[in-house]
């Protein structure tokens, strides 16, 4: 130990790459004099040890292992979190690169994934030769375990070594963004249904998909489109894994919402690449889809990306993110109504609830469900620029019809009071007979209203006489309002005050406390 410490200089990266190389020395059952000659013949030069290392590894795994740090590196320079479960598809992937095309579902069962883990997990560690390891997760398998890089200066030194001839040659096949996405395809079809539920890990999250977005986002356009199919793929996978998830929770979450009797689902946004594209203004993507695979939209992927189109200004709250994102959707939008989307048309949701609502419906419904739906108008503002079609609704009796061109839809919604966002048109915009289309409501839509509001919601009926009381405090106006509810406290405060037993000790109180005041200032003087 002496002896590498010396030979080490101090440098600890040099000290873990020769500790290395003696442990798998004593596995292979070295004797102790030819470790110690080993020893004696490293360079004390970093940069040529780390070539000494490379070097080592066999020339049958050399191909495999430089994609390993090929790999590896493409994770971290996309940011994205390195697991072990996804490793035992890179394999596959190294051997055929388009085994996941091919793949049928449910491929894997759930008892052979902890030895896939474990196999991968051996490789890594010998044909790497410790420059990446193993980080333990907090799950039994190894499954949440982290494939990271044994010294933080490793990465620096790969990138270099990746750009050597040498090395080229052994991986010029290699595509990191098309091997990535081939590991998340194959993982997400490896899933069996029953394996799917809301805490289970074998889901793809949000997370895992955004860097590779992110970074396929920052290509040329003609770099990023040639992903565009494989991408594809991805999605129906993703769109699969979360729609079975669907079908399980939802008999969690079935029941009503107060004074309504429509269902409260979770969420509908999944993070398939599409929605993930939706969420970050990549537009380029989205409208390939939908122009190459239309029939998508009418299915619950359709609503997904719609809700991700709805989200996106939402999700962005500084202004020149906001301004970005707005330009984005209106781009986007503009492009997906030039191929003939029909908004009225009635989505396949797979058997939910929700199967009569249109698109315009859900958008709807989303607003109201939504407490910051107030964004929402922005997004129904830009998609009738847009050349959307402009539904109308018509006070009929106590309901209010949905009219989507020459069609009425059964259902009827309500017209429901409520004390927070959005608020829409006042109640006497909504007599017996009159027809009022989106765009009414979004003209008249004040965000900096704060009274009473309307909202569309599916329950009770509303009667005559509370429509009539609901429009006479309409014309009263916000400001008229707001002074007789305050002059109304005040009066009934000093009614209060006057009336109490306790009027007197505090007016006793108050002299006390002036006559004091004046006699400590007379004797201060």
């Amino acid at each position: 130990m002496r002896q590498i410490a010396q030979k080490s200089d101090g440098v600890f990266l040099w000290v873990t790459l020769t500790l290395k190389m003696i442990i798998d020395s004593l596995d292979g059952r070295e004797p102790l004099k030819s470790i110690m000659a080993q020893v004696d013949s490293l360079p004390e030069e970093l940069e040529t040890l780390f070539g000494r290392v490379l070097e080592s590894i066999p020339k049958v795994q050399r191909t495999s292992a430089y994609s390993y740090f090929a790999y590896a590196l493409g994770l971290a320079t996309i940011q994205a979190e390195n697991w072990l479960e996804f490793w035992p598809f890179l394999d596959d992937y190294i051997e055929s690169p388009n085994f996941a095309k091919g793949l049928p579902l449910e491929w894997i069962k759930p008892e052979k994934r902890p030895r896939r883990i474990g196999i991968a997990a051996d490789r890594i560690q010998s044909r790497t030769r410790g420059l990446l390891e193993i980080a333990p997760g907090d799950m039994d398998d190894r499954i949440g375990s982290l494939v990271v890089f044994a010294h933080r200066s490793i990465p620096e030194f790969l990138q270099d070594a990746l750009e050597t001839e040498k090395i080229r040659r052994q991986i010029r096949d290699f595509d990191f963004i098309r091997a990535h996405i081939n590991v998340l395809l194959a993982y997400a079809k490896s899933t069996q249904l029953s394996d799917i539920d809301f805490r289970h890990s074998l889901i793809l999250r949000e997370y895992q998909i955004v860097p590779l977005i992110s970074f396929i986002r920052g290509m040329k356009e003609t770099t990023a489109s040639k992903y565009f199919y494989e991408l594809n793929l991805l999605d129906e996978a993703t769109t699969r894994q979360h729609s079975s998830r669907r079908s399980v929770s939802r008999s969690l979450v079935s029941s009503p919402t107060p004074d309504s009797p429509w269902v409260s689902f979770p969420s509908w946004r999944s993070p398939t690449p599409a929605c993930v594209a939706c969420s970050m203004g990549f537009n380029d993507y989205v409208v390939w889809k939908a122009a190459t695979y239309p029939k998508t939209l009418q299915t619950s992927v359709g609503i997904g990306l719609f809700e991700a189109i709805l989200d996106t200004v939402r999700l962005h709250r500084a202004n020149a993110s906001r301004r970005e994102s707005v330009r984005g959707l209106k781009s986007l939008l503009r492009e997906m109504m030039k191929l003939d989307i029909d908004l009225s048309q009635l989505p396949n949701r797979g058997g939910a609830v929700t199967d009569r609502l249109s698109y315009w419906a859900f958008i709807l419904q989303l607003m109201c469900l939504d407490r910051e739906s107030g964004r929402h108008w922005t997004h129904l503002e830009t998609m009738l620029e847009n050349g959307a079609p402009n539904p109308s609704w018509r006070r009929s009796g106590e309901m209010v019809n949905l009219h989507l061109g020459d069609e009425v839809y059964s259902y009827h919604w309500d017209v429901v009071e409520r004390d927070w966002d959005p608020k829409l048109l006042p109640a006497s915009k909504l007599d017996r007979g009159d027809t009022i289309t989106l765009k009414d409501w979004v003209d008249e839509y004040e965000p900096e209203n704060g009274g009473k509001i309307l909202m569309l919601l599916g329950g009770t009926t509303t009667d005559d006489e509370t429509t009539t009381a609901k429009a006479e405090d309409e014309k009263t106006g916000y400001l008229d309002r707001r002074l007789q509810t305050f002059f109304a406290a005040a009066w009934n405060r000093l009614s209060q005050l006057l009336g109490s037993r306790a009027l007197p000790w505090i007016l006793v109180g108050l002299f006390s406390a002036l006559l004091l005041r004046e006699g400590v200032g007379s004797w201060a003087r």
